[in-house]
């Protein structure tokens, strides 16, 4: 091709000169849209990660708080390089889901020469809030349960029986390990699931039978508890209380709400997040007392909109 064009430009016809310059006109103008087009994408890619994590963002607050929502999305958007001009944000689907809509023209430069002045640039961009209907590994379920009538508000209630106080050997301890192996664990592992949360391989979801952990299981509970008091001192960021806590205080769990079936088995039916007191009883009296708390968000959860809405809820990005 060069060769080629050696010849043309000795070539000293008009009718060269003429063809050359069309040539190089259209080369120049074709490298010229490569640029703005390549321009036009990542202002695309760009806006549509910003409007993504605003939502992700606002729909945490939601569905109590919509216009905290607005405004933490709307803040999210301006400090990922959105102007207010350029994006707006809706409460939709009854205050469950938040949508971003980015909607704005990207200036063209060397297209101009075709005629070409702008590009749209829209990407939208949606998050939903549901109920945590499937809890896993590191999802902050600990290994006691409650039933639905027994929720609280505004005051603390007790999650696990001190000795003598258990009904039908039932003192509110779960066996998390059937979850996975039907024969159930024992006292280690319970204070191991009680210390750092559930960590297995297994899911927690509505209908899921658990094993009824037998006995008072004083000693581990004990220690479970000292450590997460323990943990919060050193840990968290404020002096924590139910009402004011750091979100990833050790003392904020989350417990299976449901029923005994046949004071063999607890079966699940929803979900709920207890704030543990910080004081615990001696012996057989280890006690574990909390107050419910919503609403409280955890990743990574399934949504399951036919349990009961206890408050404790998953987002996830739906657009």
């Amino acid at each position: 091709m060069l060769k080629g064009l050696k010849q043309l430009f000795r070539d000293e016809s008009g009718a060269a000169i003429v063809i050359v310059t069309i040539a190089l006109l259209v080369i120049i103008g074709c490298m010229a849209l490569v640029i703005d087009v390549g321009v036009v994408y990542a202002e695309r890619i760009q806006a549509s990660n910003a409007v993504d994590a605003a939502v992700l963002a606002g729909v945490g607050e939601l569905p109590l708080n919509p216009g905290n929502a607005l405004a933490i999305a709307q803040n999210y958007a301006l400090a990922n390089g959105l102007s207010s001009e350029q994006v707006v944000f809706q409460i939709q689907d009854s205050g469950k889901s938040i949508r971003g809509i980015v909607d704005y023209d990207q200036p063209m430069y060397f297209a101009r020469v075709f005629n070409i002045y702008s590009a749209k640039v829209k990407p939208t961009a949606k998050a939903r809030v549901g109920p945590a209907g499937q809890l896993g590994a590191g999802m902050g379920v600990v290994p006691i349960a409650v039933e639905q009538d027994e929720i609280v508000f505004d005051k603390p209630m007790t999650l696990k029986e001190g000795g003598g106080s258990g009904e039908q050997g039932w003192y509110g301890c779960l066996d998390l390990v059937s979850l996975t192996k039907p024969s159930g664990g024992g006292a280690s592992e319970y204070e191991h699931y009680l210390t750092y949360g559930y960590d297995g391989s297994g899911t927690v979801k509505r209908d899921t039978l658990i094993l009824e952990e037998n006995g008072n299981m004083s000693g581990p509970t004990r220690r479970a508890i000292e450590y997460r008091i323990a943990k919060c001192k050193a840990e968290c960021d404020r002096e924590c209380t139910a009402a004011d806590h750091d979100p990833d205080c050790p003392l904020l769990v989350i417990v299976p709400v449901g029923k005994m079936i046949n004071n063999k088995y607890f079966q699940v039916e929803s979900f709920a997040a207890f704030y543990l007191s910080p004081t615990i009883g001696n012996g057989n009296n280890s006690v574990i007392t909390g107050q419910y708390v919503r609403p409280v968000t955890v990743p990574g959860a399934k949504i399951d909109d036919s349990i009961a809405d206890n408050g404790v809820y998953t987002r996830v990005l739906v657009e």
